[in-house]
């Protein structure tokens, strides 16, 4: 059985990569141009899977510097991190590496996951030079991550999106339990042998 409570995703990444837009495009299933985030919002989404309810907390982080102090508090203990992209900005891709740093500090889960979001596929064909899946799927496969590239705008690869972060829920859930029931058995053996002993 899943833990029904707020399961936290924090959505972190550069500014203006579109993080707003794609926690809107998961949570309402539209989109609208946005101001840049301030701080920290979040939405909730319930799914069912296997008969059971998970409520997914959505955590959009701002991207702006002055803002990154506040993401700390929510990442600890997160199951699930979107760190974001945007296939048109080179600076996008290459502070992925600070944010993963920051994840792997702070997050405290051995069952959490991260997820590398490219955003605004929309673009591609109209970019000049925008960044290739290959180089995303490609830093994904170096640290372990799922990849997934999207179009807030159109909606495009949204679902395979929420796809992996439940799925990475279910699955550190089913890990936590197993994790849970081996200390159980062992802590029973460890009775067993000082009663033995005795």
């Amino acid at each position: 059985m899943y833990d029904c409570s707020h399961q936290r995703v924090p959505v972190i990444g550069h500014l203006f990569v579109g993080k707003t837009s794609i926690t809107n495009r998961i949570i309402s299933n539209s989109f609208f141009d946005t101001v840049s985030t301030t701080g920290v919002q979040d939405q909730i989404k319930s799914y069912i899977r296997n008969g059971q309810e998970i409520k997914v907390q959505f955590w959009d982080t701002a991207g702006q510097e002055r803002f990154r102090s506040l993401i700390p508090s929510f990442l600890r203990g997160a199951q699930c991190v979107l760190i974001v992209y945007s296939i048109i900005d080179e600076d996008s891709f290459n502070s992925i590496d600070e944010f993963r740093q920051l994840v792997e500090e702070l997050v405290e889960n051995p069952n959490s996951k991260i997820i590398l979001c490219a955003n605004k596929e929309d673009l591609r064909l109209s970019y000049t030079k925008p960044i290739s899946k290959d180089r995303g799927q490609e830093l994904a496969n170096k640290y372990g991550w799922r990849f997934v590239s999207v179009s807030a705008k159109t909606g495009l690869g949204i679902e395979d999106l929420e796809n992996d972060i439940l799925q990475i829920i279910m699955d550190g859930q089913t890990n936590q339990i197993v994790t849970n029931t081996i200390q159980d058995i062992d802590s029973e053996k460890k009775k067993e042998s000082s009663q033995d002993c005795c």
